[in-house]
């Protein structure tokens, strides 16, 4: 249950010491622009959304961090947080449906726009004005997904990450799959489709994104959340203590 107000909870010194002592001072998110060392005590889950301040979910954080992270979640957490990237035409969407629990929550960009303008017949279009408002309701909800506290699955669908989206993602340790397809493949299915999709077909390949590549990462993750005794596995104990 949320609290009434937003203003941080403020950690006692004893306990941030007990913190140090317990899981080192180094700090524990590891996001863009880290600088290392501890010089807050951050939530694990978030105090804003019910967590406790107790030394199990508690642990060091740089104030860049903190700060850069807010109230997202860790996830599994609270939800449980997959993102599907991959070139346009790849399959993302058709990964989704094939593979989301039924009550899965599903942020799709493609399946927002009948929503939005129930009489356009193709997802890629020039106007400005939808691309605007596209934009802005994938951000939105995004937004809250990432905070939410139940026990839920979230699913993104993400067309062109940014380099920085994906370290966030790893340090918050989402699940990501890469719909891995080749260039000349994309280019085919591509033939007949607009410019601005186009260029994002070749925006993405200039990532040079593979799954062994995330996959590389998100095992370097996992031996830092060990290393302070977090892991998603262990979100399920008993909420008492958090």
């Amino acid at each position: 249950m949320a609290r009434p107000t937003k203003r941080r909870q403020a950690v006692p010194p004893e306990l941030s010491a007990q913190v140090i002592a317990t899981y080192g001072n180094d700090c524990w998110l590891q996001l863009p622009g880290c600088t290392g060392k501890g010089t807050t005590s951050d939530h694990i889950v978030p105090w804003i959304t019910g967590g406790a301040t107790t030394l199990p979910n508690l642990r060091r954080a740089c104030t860049h961090c903190n700060s850069r992270r807010s109230d997202r979640v860790l996830s599994g957490y609270g939800a449980t947080v997959h993102v599907v990237m991959g070139p346009p035409a790849a399959g993302k969407s058709a990964y989704v449906d094939a593979t989301a629990s039924p009550d899965a929550i599903v942020l799709d960009m493609s399946r927002l726009l009948p929503a939005l303008a129930p009489q356009v017949a193709t997802v890629h279009m020039n106007s400005a004005a939808l691309s605007t408002a596209l934009s802005a309701a994938w951000a939105g909800t995004y937004n809250r997904l990432v905070r939410l506290p139940q026990p839920v699955d979230v699913w993104i669908v993400a067309s062109l990450p940014t380099p920085a989206q994906i370290a966030d993602w790893v340090a918050l340790d989402y699940d990501m799959h890469v719909m891995e397809q080749s260039s000349i493949t994309t280019a085919e299915k591509l033939s007949n489709s607009d410019e601005m999709n186009q260029a994002r077909a070749r925006q993405w390949y200039t990532l040079g994104l593979t799954q062994a590549h995330v996959d590389a990462l998100k095992a370097r993750r996992h031996t830092q959340l060990r290393s302070v005794g977090l892991m998603a596995s262990i979100a399920d104990e008993s909420k008492s203590s958090w």
